[in-house]
């Protein structure tokens, strides 16, 4: 089975020029998109030492497709960064605003001495 679940991804890298198999493909079975899936969660036992079906001989064939062993990062791996940057941008519009608060209790400030010495 994993002989024949490799020689379709090599077919779906020749046709598409990466490895990254979508879960739902009109061209190539759910189950081609199951087995990478199962070779991401097994390449990570054997990086961790655990039993698995993974080896160094099957690494290095899905190495040379150029396997992606790790997926792009889904859409709650990016609000943490999402949230970062929202963070980052409200702090820094909150220092503005302080900033010109302060100048216009400063100018307010100046304005008053000058009237008072008139």
């Amino acid at each position: 089975l994993w002989n024949r679940r490799y020689e379709e991804l090599k077919d779906y890298h020749r046709t598409y020029g990466h490895t990254r198999v979508p879960k739902h493909c009109a061209t190539h079975s759910q189950e081609l998109c199951e087995w990478c899936i199962v070779q991401v969660r097994e390449y990570k036992a054997h990086c961790d030492g655990c039993p698995t079906t993974m080896n160094e001989q099957r690494i290095t064939k899905l190495n040379e497709l150029g396997f992606t062993w790790r997926a792009p990062p889904t859409f709650s791996e990016k609000i943490p960064y999402r949230y970062q940057k929202k963070r980052a941008r409200e702090t820094i519009e909150r220092k503005l605003q302080e900033e010109e608060e302060a100048a216009a209790v400063e100018a307010q400030a100046e304005q008053e001495i000058i009237n008072e010495d008139m």
